[in-house]
This record gives structure tokens, sequence and C-alpha cells, in this order.
């Protein structure tokens, strides 16, 4: 029951709820692993799907860039930056890994550098694009049929604080990030998952899948937790 549970975990609640009465029983239980919400919490009709982070996470999403290249084009991203993308995911000259020889990532950078301008400015100038990108890596996934992420919770069992998707989208709409000069759609980060700069390819799965992160995560949920009032349903 509400009542019985420690103070961060009843602001917790009331973050995602509202008022709640003492006596209302809390269920809370994990999610499928191929979801994005890691836990689901319910209070009698009303349900809360929940993104966990804790300690120094900042990745908010991974996923081949077999499928991350369609997505991107049915998102309207130019054949220009699919292309920058893939080179610089590579590193190896080719737009399917099948070079030889790998770069690292500062010498990709380099080599990149006003492609990747050019990425960050034609994504990053369309909100609308940015926006409907964001919504599959933070909150729905690669799947339509599942529930998708209505809040982001950062913390632990004894201190956290949770952010809604509409709070999240709020910030997006104010707030400049212009200033990244790496790879970026808003404030996600793009880098390989791994690189295997200058040796051999040790795992084909982990060499395709791109990572998606918020860097100062931690942070900006701070802020935004402070800056932005929610909204109950």
């Amino acid at each position: 029951r509400y009542m019985k549970l420690p103070p961060n975990l009843k602001t917790l609640v009331r973050d995602m709820f509202g008022v709640v009465n003492p006596l209302d029983k809390i269920k809370c239980e994990q999610c499928e692993e191929y979801i994005k919400p890691d836990i689901l919490v319910t209070i009698k009709d009303k349900k809360r799907y929940v993104s966990v982070k804790s300690g120094t996470a900042n990745v908010v999403h991974s996923e081949l860039i077999t499928t991350v290249v369609p997505f991107l084009r049915s998102c309207g991203v130019s054949e220009k930056c699919l292309k920058t993308l893939c080179l610089y995911h590579f590193g190896d000259g080719t737009l399917d890994g099948s070079g030889k020889v790998r770069k690292d990532y500062h010498e990709t950078y380099e080599w990149l550098h006003y492609d990747i301008k050019r990425f960050n400015d034609d994504i990053n100038d369309d909100h609308n694009m940015v926006i409907s990108i964001i919504e599959r890596f933070m909150f729905q996934g690669v799947r339509d049929d599942v529930p998708g992420v209505d809040y982001l919770y950062f913390g632990d069992l004894e201190f956290g604080m949770a952010i809604s998707k509409g709070q999240i989208l709020r910030h997006l709409s104010v707030k400049s990030f212009n200033y990244y000069e790496n790879l970026h759609i808003g404030p996600l980060l793009i880098r390989p998952h791994a690189k295997y700069a200058h040796t051999e390819i040790k795992n084909d799965y982990s060499y395709k899948r791109v990572d998606f992160y918020w860097p100062n995560l931690k942070d900006d949920v701070k802020y935004i937790y402070q800056r932005y009032s929610n909204y109950y349903n």
C-alpha cells in the first residue's frame, strides 16, 4: 500500500499519479526485455510504463544500423545524411562495414568533419523530424504494437526523479543542442557500440549496433524535473 512505501517511492508514485490515497495498493512488475519500459506501475485502473536509469547510465537506445537507416529514411532524413551516418559508424570508407581497416573516433571525426556538420545542421533544423526520431529512440522502440515509455526515472530505491514524456518533449521544444559538434539528433549523440578500430572484429552483432546516448542525462533529468510541470492523465 502507498502508506507503506519509503519516502522516495512515495514521491515517485505522486509524480506519476498525482494525489494517492494512503490505502491504495501499488502494483509494480518488470516488463518484457524486448520493449522500452523497464517496469509497469499500476494503481487501480491507471498504468504508468517507466524506463529506469541509474548510476552513470546515459544510453537511451541501441539498434542495428541495418534497421536504423531505413527508419531514418522514412522520417525524411536525406540520403547524404544517411551516407554520413554509415561512413561514421563503420569508419572503414564503406557504407556496409566491408573495409579492411577501421579508423578510431578521432580519425573518423577529422575525416568526416564537414559531413558531420552538415548532418547536424540538416536534421536538427527540422524540429518535427527530431521529435519523430526521439519518439522511437526514447519512448516507443522498434515495435509499434507494444506499450511505450510514459516516464523516465533516474535514480535508485533511496533517491531519484521521474520526468514524463510530455516534460521531455516540452524541454526539446525550447532547447537548442546546436553546440554539439559530434554527430547528434537533438540531445542524443551517436556512436558505434563497438568500433574495433585497427583490430579485428570480435562480434559482428556489436559491430553493427548504434548507440544513442544523452550526455549529462542525470543533471538534465533534474533540470527538467524542476523546470517543467507535469500533467496527470
